[in-house]
């Protein structure tokens, strides 16, 4: 799949979503502030013996050398090999399988479509190889080869993850839950592993990968005696660490247009730096359609010519209200004036973005709103050839990128809420019955809800039942990013 690295947020953040656990029918009447209700019949489960027996991903000693993505590429392989008849027919099948409940599962024809020995070999080999390493080595790529790249095997990752939560199902359908486990945990690993090369698409693919396996686990607990607190607390912390990606996102506008890098001190004739600027324009429309066709030399050149026109004035005025000398900036062709100005903003713009990543997760979603608010009325988002920003790089790149910890986020939240459950299972193995407050849990930890370094909101009624509620983040509907657990102990 030819994707473009910097239009990703036009399509990645809804991954999230698509591939994570089905988001409840969309009712035109439906309150957007009213959570998914979620009712769990859960059987009480005691801690393991040993603590640690069970995992969500391999443990160290249990690698074996060599690198992972080989394996993933001949299961992709596999899959490639199958006729489009089959995945037409696998689309049409696969929706109504994993909306059955358990017990309603067609064990016999599901069967069917989750055999493929060598398919499931090859994914068995990658979750326990000590390395993944894709190679795609994205941060030396310049120019125009930056904006597109070949990304079908994460795409492929996604069709991976969707026969293993298939054949997950079948086996708790038919009661075989260790196995279903260990397909559970090459779920894990390969949501880890996608991420690992440093873009926002492969860690938010990462992220709907982790999501699945969670919502799969979730159906786990509902059948089996079996308590997997300490399988989620051994899971990574975040479970998907998207920093390096976040960290070549705020460098990828350097990556593409060169000139922002040196714009201060390159030496360069004044038709070198309109060139630059032509450049830069003649490649905006493809980072914003992903479109491969390109404007006609003579409407780009007619295009830079009124951007200059435009742009300069502001730019000059900007750059001597920061203190560079009149006379250096008079002595400047106006495209220079224009990308010294736009190295500026972008610059400028990204930073504020970027340093919300280094706060901690109620410091960063309290000062996001606020950050993107200043950026906006200041002119640097939002505004295309308004003349506040220069060319309008940080409009087109940056905004979707203040969303991506939130996703980071949500997926820490639904770890963190099903240690949670696990340890209402742990209790009421304990005591017979579910606690009167989380605070009475005291087997183990409950953890707070890492968004608001807060106990998540719990409450129980006379009859027993429990409600365990999982907010959304403010400014977030909680349709969408909310869970309302409503929790019965089978006795």
């Amino acid at each position: 799949m030819r994707i473009s690295l910097m239009i990703w947020p036009m399509v990645a953040l809804g991954l999230v979503l698509t591939l994570s656990v089905p988001l409840p029918a969309q009712d035109p009447a439906a309150d957007a502030n009213v959570p998914e209700t979620i009712e769990l019949t859960l059987p009480p489960a005691a801690e393991p013996r040993p603590a640690l027996r069970y995992r969500l991903m391999p443990a160290p000693h249990e690698r074996t050398p060599g690198n992972a993505a080989v394996f993933y590429y001949r299961a992709m392989l596999w899959l490639k090999s199958q006729s489009p008849e089959h995945w037409k027919e696998y689309d049409k099948k696969s929706e109504a399988w994993l909306a059955a409940p358990l017990d309603k599962l067609p064990k016999e024809e599901v069967r069917q479509w989750v055999s493929g020995e060598s398919f499931y070999h090859q994914l068995r080999i990658a979750a326990y190889r000590e390395n993944c390493d894709w190679d795609l080595r994205v941060q030396d790529l310049r120019g125009t080869d930056t904006v597109y790249l070949l990304l079908d095997d994460a795409q492929q990752c996604r069709t991976i993850a969707r026969r293993l939560q298939l054949k997950a199902r079948l086996e708790m359908s038919e009661g075989r839950y260790a196995e279903a486990l260990e397909t559970l945990r090459w779920g894990y690993q390969l949501g880890h592993d996608v991420a690992q090369t440093p873009l926002l698409i492969n860690g938010l693919i990462g992220i709907a990968i982790t999501s699945v396996m969670n919502g799969e686990l979730l159906k786990l607990m509902q059948v089996s005696d079996a308590n997997y607190y300490w399988a989620l607390a051994s899971l990574n912390e975040p479970v998907i660490n998207m920093r390096p990606a976040i960290e070549y996102e705020m460098n990828l506008p350097y990556q593409v247009f060169a000139f922002l890098k040196d714009a201060e001190t390159a030496d360069r004739s004044p038709d070198e730096w309109r060139r630059l600027i032509v450049d830069c324009l003649r490649i905006l429309p493809e980072l914003e359609s992903a479109s491969t066709g390109r404007v006609p030399q003579w409407q780009t050149e007619l295009l830079a010519a009124g951007a200059i026109a435009k742009l300069y004035p502001p730019a000059k005025e900007r750059l001597l209200a920061d203190g560079l000398p009149r006379e250096r900036v008079e002595a400047m062709s106006a495209a220079q004036v224009v990308a010294i100005h736009t190295a500026r903003s972008v610059r400028f713009a990204y930073d504020e973005v970027g340093k919300l990543f280094y706060l901690s997760p109620p410091e960063s979603i309290g000062r996001s709103g606020r950050v993107m608010d200043r950026l906006q009325q200041s002119g640097l988002l939002g505004s295309q050839f308004s003349g506040a920003e220069g060319l309008p790089l940080a409009s087109l790149l940056l905004p979707a990128v203040s969303n991506v910890k939130q996703a980071g986020l949500r997926l820490d939240r639904e770890r963190a809420a099903l240690m949670a459950i696990e340890a209402l299972r742990m209790h009421a193995a304990a005591s017979g019955k579910l606690p009167a407050a989380l605070s009475d849990v005291n087997v183990v930890p409950v953890p707070v809800n890492p968004t608001t370094q807060q106990p998540f909101p719990y409450q129980i009624d006379a009859a027993g039942v429990a409600t365990f509620e999982v907010p959304a983040p403010a400014g977030f509907p909680a349709r969408y990013y909310a869970k309302r657990y409503v929790i019965r102990v089978r006795k």
